[in-house]
């Protein structure tokens, strides 16, 4: 300790001014950070997200315009198949009746099926009888329009290829009135005369292309406007799927649906490929599934690597500060002994104590920064422990959450219960196959349950039902069960399947739902602002208490009738009925602002707010909210001039997010430049006192300086390592089609001096294109063909293989070769920063290397692994997101 009023040494004041400054750098790089992180990421995805739907909209665009180009050119052959049919129906004396379809069919080559149209729209003669009888105007009213209006004129009007109503298959259509307009002829033909030519051009390869390239898109799917998926013929929509595809068929907009989970959004994306030359609507809506989930785990881990660069860089600082002190005695070697021992990773190693106030100094403060950074990684490996456990814990609920499930026979006896079945009623190692097993009910809920399975017939056998359990230990809860009867060809019940789940929260939720309903009641009565309900006839139906107090009217007024027209002055009203309409129909969701009259006469601007009111499927009237705004037009004024502020706001913050830029910049050249000064001084005043008095110096001592620049000019490695573990979180992805090929062989240039003298075999395989950054990609390659270089020195012919190969649709790159090779044991620290899991101290590295490979794959969206045989060599594997 320094005695009171003793002049302080130059090193003392050096480390103090630059704790000050590096605290400060890191501080406002950090908070910076914090804001631009975010403000970053928010915008890459939402641009992502609109390039992806452009991409679809016009990939799906061109794919239309390739199948119509195909199917026009099926047109010549359909008009020569209707010479066949116009001639039949001569032939015939225009009597249908009379046409023998089967043979025309024949003679056109047995690929096209002929149906006859009558007047109707009904499909009164065919060869394909599934359609027979089908019934346009009912079924398709806006393609019966079309039949009716080209049955009038003579011509040929070809068709898509679409699905046909009975069975979903594909099917080139192609209409023709015939002469006397009596009738229109049909001729469908059947796609497996071109299927095979037609299947280049499919949707489903598009989806999986998009997929690939986005990393947000949680999933992807095409419905036609016959609400069927593309690539899926058994799809059939819920209730809740077909109530969204009408919405986006009537409207032609799209359509965005929130998620439960806040970091998926569902969003219906309506294709306009409607074509009037065409009777067949080819419009798709595209449902995209977003998943932010890979944004926030990247922001969250880009920070949490940003402030452990910037903590390393305060540690370097204060070593770098440490090492100004020049003495030559005992105390630099057992400084420099000591300092060794602790940089080969032996962290319990303490400095010895040593004589003079600076060496005092640099000994407590080294021991407390060993100590500091024990203690990180440390706690470093117990937070990623903590993770890993929570992760466990979290797949573990998520795989055990399942409907309760069981068959059993008439006589109660089970033969089936899944895990959540038997886990719910307590029931030891689910063994209770071949047993009889009751849940108690109370009597009067078993009696209607019992009358529910009396009454299930082989033409009605579901049940659905709701009704108490009582647990074992007492608790009575709600449950919903569906529950379907098996029976034999005789008609008897063999069996029972039960699906159920616990909805006792549920039925609160129901309760309180109702109770949440009253709130709104009473709610209403006591808001200031109006609250209203309109008929179709715009007739006023309710309003709260406020309308009566702002209006002046009273109930009984109501009663008798007041429209909305009554209290809105004249000049809008034809405005209003606009809306009134627009509303009904649910186009219009904005607010509407009106001038509105009280019953005295007087004025007051309002801003109404409405939404139409369902009642079984249709609308049966307007309900919203009146907003006074009579003061709020007084203010608009003060509202412009606050809105002039807030741009000047804006730009101020642009030019303070410019300024944090640059302090970033100042960060990194702080780190490459300020505390490289130190160990330059270091090293370039031990090789003075190398080459000035390295004669005179002992032997030990000189030994002791050699050490001292080998471990200043392995700090800098280390600080450069640092640099560029850094930047990778920060520099931009520039994405090409690049050849991972000749980029290997460009990494391959910069170790032709390492390579000289040594005998490799280097084979470099021809692999697929891929996108990627090509400078980062090239930084890939260089670290993993540097790792092989170094750890095959010891082979008399080192070989070294560089390929790809696909697996489950996906290109996996590798770099494999025959060096010493590691135990996969350690497997697990192999990407992680400063971690070395061979201690031969002649194979240089820093630990950081591997790091940053697996931070660039990350950034891609793939992953990197490594597969090893001690003694006989390693391979690196990778994919490219």
């Amino acid at each position: 300790m320094t005695t009171p009023g003793k002049k302080r040494s130059f090193s003392f004041y050096l480390l103090v001014f630059l704790l000050i400054i590096i605290s400060v750098i890191v501080a406002v790089i950090t908070i910076g950070d914090l804001v631009l992180v975010n403000e970053n990421f928010q915008d890459h995805a939402e641009l992502l997200r609109n390039e992806t739907e452009q991409n679809l909209i016009e990939s799906v665009a061109t794919i239309d315009n390739g199948l119509k180009l195909f199917d026009n050119t099926l047109n010549k052959r359909m008009e020569q198949g209707f010479v066949i049919f116009h001639r039949g129906y001569r032939e015939a004396g225009g009597d249908p009746s009379r046409m023998n379809l089967a043979q025309l069919k024949k003679e056109m080559g047995g690929e096209m099926d002929l149906y006859i149209i009558n007047g109707s729209g009904v499909v009164e003669y065919t060869t394909y009888t599934p359609e027979l009888g089908l019934n346009f105007q009912e079924m398709i009213p806006y393609f019966y329009e079309y039949l009716m209006e080209i049955k009038a004129k003579p011509g040929f009007y070809p068709d898509r290829v679409v699905q046909e109503s009975a069975t979903g298959n594909l099917k080139k259509f192609a209409y023709s009135p015939t002469e006397d307009h009596e009738y229109i002829l049909e001729l469908g033909l059947s796609a497996e005369s071109f299927k095979s030519e037609r299947n280049t051009l499919k949707y489903t390869d598009m989806i999986e292309s998009v997929r690939q390239r986005s990393p947000y898109i949680s999933d992807l799917r095409i419905f036609t406007t016959a609400k069927r998926q593309v690539g899926n013929k058994s799809f059939k929509p819920d209730a809740e799927m077909n109530a969204i595809l009408d919405q986006v068929l009537a409207t032609r907009q799209g359509l965005v649906i929130p998620d439960n989970d806040p970091r998926l959004t569902t969003k219906y994306l309506f294709i306009d490929l409607k074509d009037e030359d065409y009777a067949a609507d080819m419009s798709l809506i595209v449902e995209i599934i977003y998943d932010d989930a890979l944004i926030f785990q990247s922001q969250q881990q880009l920070i949490a690597f940003h402030l452990l660069v910037a903590g390393f860089g305060l540690i370097l600082g204060i070593i770098g500060a440490f090492s100004l002190s020049r003495y030559l005695t005992r105390p630099i070697a057992q400084i420099a002994a000591d300092t060794d021992i602790i940089a080969h990773g032996d962290l319990d190693h303490r400095i010895a104590s040593t004589k003079g106030s600076e060496f005092g100094i640099l000994e407590r403060s080294i021991n407390a920064l060993v100590l500091s950074l024990k203690g990180m990684i440390q706690q470093l490996k117990h937070s990623e422990s903590k993770l890993r456990e929570s992760e466990e814990r979290y797949r573990g609920v998520v795989e055990s959450q399942s409907e309760f499930i069981t068959r059993f026979r008439p006589d109660g006896t089970i033969t089936f219960a899944n895990e959540a079945y038997c886990r719910y009623f307590g029931l030891p190692d689910c063994d209770i196959t071949g047993k009889r097993f009751i849940p108690a009910i109370p009597d009067e809920e078993r009696k209607r349950l019992d009358e529910g399975f009396r009454n299930l017939t082989p033409e009605n056998p579901e049940l659905s039902i709701e009704h108490r359990i009582i647990l074992a230990n007492g608790e009575s809860r709600w449950h919903q069960w569906n529950d379907r009867a098996i029976f034999s060809p005789e008609g008897n019940v063999i069996e029972y399947q039960s699906i159920g789940r616990d909805i006792t929260e549920q039925r609160q939720i129901e309760k309180d739902l109702i109770e949440s309903e009253r709130r709104f009641r009473d709610l209403a009565t006591l808001l200031p602002q109006v609250i209203f309900e309109v008929d179709l006839n715009g007739r006023i139906t309710y309003v709260n208490e406020s309308a009566y107090q702002i209006f002046g009217y009273n109930p009984g007024e109501l009663e008798k009738g007041i429209t909305i027209f009554q209290i809105i002055v004249p000049e809008e009203h034809e405005q209003a009925l606009r809306n009134l309409e627009e509303s009904i129909e649910g186009k219009k969701t904005e607010g509407a602002e009106y001038n509105m009259v009280r019953k005295d006469g007087s004025n007051l601007n309002a801003m109404v707010y409405s939404s139409p009111i369902m009642s079984e499927g249709a609308v049966a009237g307007i309900r919203g909210i009146l907003v006074d705004i009579t003061q709020l037009k007084k203010v608009e004024d003060d509202i412009r001039r606050l809105n002039e502020e807030l741009e000047m706001r804006v730009t101020e913050w642009t030019r303070d997010l410019e300024m944090a830029n640059r302090e970033l910049d100042s960060f990194s050249y702080s780190v490459s430049h300020d505390l490289r000064a130190p160990l330059r001084a270091i090293d370039g005043f031990s090789m003075i006192l190398l080459q000035e008095y390295g004669k005179n110096l002992p032997k030990e001592i000189v030994s002791y300086l050699e050490k001292i620049r080998e471990n200043t000019g392995r700090m800098g490695v280390l600080i450069d390592d640092l640099l560029n573990f850094s930047r990778m979180s920060r520099l931009p992805l520039n994405r090409f089609l690049v050849d991972p090929s000749s980029i290997v062989r460009e990494a391959y240039e910069e170790f032709r001096l390492e390579t000289t003298g040594r005998q490799i075999d280097l084979m470099i395989k021809e692999m697929p294109t891929c996108s990627a950054d090509p400078a980062l990609l090239n930084h890939v390659y260089t670290n993993l063909l540097s790792n092989a270089l170094k750890f095959t020195r010891g082979r008399d012919v080192a070989r070294i293989e560089v390929g790809s190969y696909v697996k489950d649709k996906t290109t996996v790159y590798y770099v494999k070769d025959n060096g010493i090779g590691f135990d996969m044991k350690y497997a697990n620290k192999l990407f992680g920063v400063f971690q070395r899991i061979h201690d031969d101290p002649s194979i240089e590295g820093t630990g950081v290397g591997l790091a940053i490979v697996e931070r660039i794959i990350h950034r891609h969206g793939g992953r990197v692994w490594a597969e090893s045989v001690q003694g006989e060599g390693t391979t690196f594997f990778f994919t490219l997101g």
